[in-house]
Order: structure tokens, then sequence, then C-alpha cells
């Protein structure tokens, strides 16, 4: 009985164990991948984008974000 329970509990950190080297490794493929990925776009770019979009698909929150971010920036 006692070796039952010494091997359960041996069993049970020996899961956490691969649980958390699992997680470890995942987590360093994820940088690794995320090294290749191109950089987020900036909030300018975004504008810049939205502003050569065609003045008459705009919708007028489109056309409020535009103004707000055009007062931010040059007053």
């Amino acid at each position: 009985m006692f070796e039952a329970i010494c091997m359960a509990v041996i069993a049970y950190f020996a899961l956490v164990f691969l649980i958390c080297v699992g997680r470890a490794i995942a987590s360093c493929i994820g940088a690794v991948m995320n090294m290749f990925e191109p950089p987020a776009r900036t909030y300018d770019q975004h504008m810049r984008e939205m502003m050569k979009f065609p003045r008459h698909l705009r919708t007028m929150e489109m056309d409020a974000e535009i103004e707000e971010y055009l007062r931010d920036r040059w007053i």
C-alpha cells in the first residue's frame, strides 16, 4: 500500500514537471516565432492609411477620428 502511494505521488510530480517543461518549450517557440513577425503598425501609420481612404467611403466615425488626430497633432 505504501509503495502504491509513493508511486502515485512520484507520477503526479513527474506529470507536473512534464507540464511545466512543455509550457516552457512552448513559450520559447512562441518567442522565436514573434521575432519573425513584422512590427505592428504605429498609430501614425494607421491614421495616414485612413486619410488615404476615399472621402466618399469614410464613415462619420472615421472623419471624427481623423479630425481629432489632426487637431492633436498640429495644435
